[in-house]
């Protein structure tokens, strides 16, 4: 007995024989239904390349008419006196360039349209944006400043209608008024308060408005137009920004300058002597110039002082 089954017992038993017939009449009915549709399937590929044939013949028959009526159509135009060709020249000219306006108003439209969309997304950060500039602002500049969500009008192209385009107004003091007033353009500052006001401003957009609240940012010779004075105050500031610790990457490209600025950038990037993966020094990985060749020794003075300035040894 197996499982409360008689082994003796050969009435339920099938023989194997008869169950590998069952088996293969099976799979010969599945054979025929694959063959069947493979029939099909080829059939319906045969009518279709006859009807790709059919369409192939017809356009060539109608490219070889269009050429044949465009070639009449010159010669006639040919015939026609020198003012018809000139006016249908014209003509043409017209024609193409209604399709060509007709293209950019599309576009203008669209512009228009994605411009609106994302206005709302600048009302919504605005007050995030004029608060951190106001903090970055006042730490490059002794001047009050501050920004205000404003608006301007202007045309895309040469003509159609104005899309107003969000942006925002500067208000700051001067050494000849106390209060804040409205500047009305870069020509307002001088060179130096312009650049860092553009500093001021593209940091607080990463800020405030980008999705992560960090991003990057490159500077290039940021020491060009720098008050000596608040040198070494703008390098904190750019170091409080680009800090080891965040999030946030910070670029600066410099020249061999005198000053505060580039020593202490050098000095936050590469603490300690034996770690200058921060910093990069082109006077020992790139080929020289004429006059660092003429001027090697006073080149490599002043690389001495402003490195000795951030406290590393130059090497």
């Amino acid at each position: 007995m197996v499982c409360n089954s008689d082994l003796d017992s050969t009435q339920n038993v099938v023989p194997s024989a008869s169950v590998a017939d069952r088996r293969v009449a099976e799979a010969e009915r599945v054979l025929e239904d694959v063959d069947r549709l493979l029939a099909g399937a080829r059939s319906a590929l045969e009518r279709a390349e006859a009807t790709y044939s059919d369409h192939t013949r017809q356009c060539a028959q109608l490219d070889s008419r269009i050429a044949d009526r465009a070639l009449r159509i010159s010669q006639i135009v040919d015939q026609l006196p020198q003012s018809e060709r000139e006016i249908r020249q014209q003509r043409d000219q017209l024609s193409v360039l209604r399709t060509r306006v007709d293209e950019l108003s599309d576009l203008r439209e669209a512009f228009r349209s994605f411009v609106e969309e994302n206005t709302m997304n600048v009302v919504n950060a605005s007050e995030r944006v004029e608060q951190a500039f106001a903090e970055y602002a006042q730490g490059f500049l002794e001047e009050e400043v501050s920004i205000t969500r404003s608006s301007h009008r202007a045309r895309v192209g040469q003509g159609g209608q104005t899309i107003e385009f969000p942006s925002y107004a500067l208000d700051m003091t001067g050494s000849d008024f106390l209060d804040k007033v409205r500047r009305a353009g870069p020509s307002d500052v001088s060179e130096s308060q312009r650049e860092f006001i553009d500093l001021a401003f593209r940091m607080a957009l990463i800020k405030a408005a980008s999705q992560s609240g960090f991003g990057s940012l490159v500077i290039d010779t940021p020491e060009s137009s720098l008050d000596v004075v608040f040198a070494k105050r703008a390098a904190e500031i750019l170091i409080r920004f680009g800090s080891a610790h965040g999030d946030n990457r910070l670029v600066v490209t410099s020249n061999l300058v005198e000053g505060s600025l580039i020593p202490t950038l050098v000095g936050a990037a590469a603490p300690d002597d034996r770690d200058t993966t921060r910093v990069v020094d082109l006077f020992e990985i790139a080929t020289p110039t004429r006059a660092i060749r003429h001027a090697e020794q006073d080149y490599a003075a002043a690389r001495r002082r402003m490195f000795g300035a951030a406290g590393n040894n130059p090497g």
